[in-house]
């Protein structure tokens, strides 16, 4: 009597699976590569003037700051806001520093409003989250 004999070699899938498994329990290269997308969306915002949404600064106000950057004077906002860092399991980046940032996205004393933080939009978000999974599944971290 013959017989049919299946052998599956089950190592690779296996191996795969534990180092994704690996890359879930230390998560902190992942949040290392979203600080930087959060930074670069920063960036974005700032480059694009808020996506277009910030009026520009006044002539007096370009002259006073020599530079038509609007939300860019000494820089410590933008400073604060592209400077993430990973805490346990969460990317910070602090505004709360720089005193003036809720004035400036609530548009208070007479400033228009200027979000320097705006909520990301879907397609932002989307390519977060890409990025999450490819660095999961593969440990892409770009």
């Amino acid at each position: 009597m013959s017989m049919l004999t299946i052998e599956i070699d089950d190592r690779g899938p296996r191996e795969h699976l534990d180092s994704m498994i690996d890359r879930l329990l230390n998560p902190r290269p992942m949040m290392t590569m979203l600080g930087h997308s959060l930074e670069e969306y920063e960036r974005e915002v700032f480059r694009t003037r808020g996506f277009r949404s910030w009026a520009p600064d006044d002539a007096d106000t370009v002259e006073q700051k020599g530079d038509s950057r609007v939300l860019v004077d000494t820089g410590q906002l933008l400073r604060q806001l592209t400077s993430a860092r990973v805490v346990g399991d969460t990317v910070v980046v602090d505004q709360g520093d720089a005193f003036y940032a809720g004035f400036l996205r609530d548009g208070k004393g007479g400033m228009p409003r200027r979000d320097p933080a705006p909520k990301p939009s879907r397609r932002h978000v989307e390519r977060w989250a890409d990025q999450v999974l490819g660095y999961i599944v593969t440990g892409r971290t770009r």
